[in-house]
């Protein structure tokens, strides 16, 4: 049984299974976000994806209240000037119980780029994880952990380059549920997050956590 609810902070999809449950939790950025990634037609001049002003077209996932990718639901939808996070040192709070995966959408620019990011429990404990985010006009993914999350019809060019762009999905696994407080992105700007959806893992018993 799938259940679903809002607050002002993220989307909450509680998926029942036998034994427990598991809870989907889409990251809610828009305080985070620094670049402008997306544009359409009437304003492609203020994209800055990349150096030279290249972007995403807004259609697929940006348009969506909520675009789900092998069944995780994940939060793209371009509502604010600044779509996504140049990782530039940001820590991001999170603040949940029994986290056992973290699903990131993004990709680089001028390149394929890998960098450690910091996930800091309750306690003050640290767990290091590599993100790896290969270049988004890249049809196949550098990296054997990305899965191509989606592949656009374009890229938006102030001049005449027809080329085609892709965002990517890496999962982050702990060997054990955290009670995640922050997310710590080092300075890397070349690398773009455009959604995070945190995944809890609860048994049966404590499904009263919900």
């Amino acid at each position: 049984m799938l259940t679903k609810t809002r607050n002002d902070n993220m989307y909450e999809f509680n998926f029942q299974i036998k034994g427990g449950a598991i809870l989907f939790l889409p990251v809610n950025l828009y305080n985070y976000f620094n670049n402008i990634g997306v544009t359409s037609e009437e304003n492609i001049d203020e994209g800055n994806l990349t150096l030279f002003g290249s972007s995403l077209p807004k259609e697929g996932p940006f348009n969506e209240e909520v675009f789900y990718f092998e069944n995780i639901p994940f939060y793209l939808k371009k509502k604010l000037k600044f779509d996504n996070v140049a990782m530039e040192g940001q820590e991001i709070e999170i603040d949940s119980l029994n986290v056992n995966k973290v699903h990131i959408v993004g990709s680089s620019t001028s390149g394929s780029y890998f960098d450690n990011i910091i996930f800091k429990d309750r306690n003050g404990g640290i767990v290091t994880h590599k993100l790896k985010l290969s270049d988004f006009i890249l049809e196949k993914p550098l990296f054997k952990e990305n899965k191509l999350f989606y592949r656009f019809s374009k890229v938006n060019n102030k001049g005449p380059i027809a080329l085609k762009g892709s965002l990517w999905k890496q999962t982050l696994s702990f060997e054990e549920n955290i009670d995640l407080q922050n997310i710590i992105l080092l300075d890397n700007p070349f690398m773009h997050i455009f959604a995070i959806t945190i995944e809890t893992s609860l048994k049966g018993g404590d499904q009263n956590e919900f």
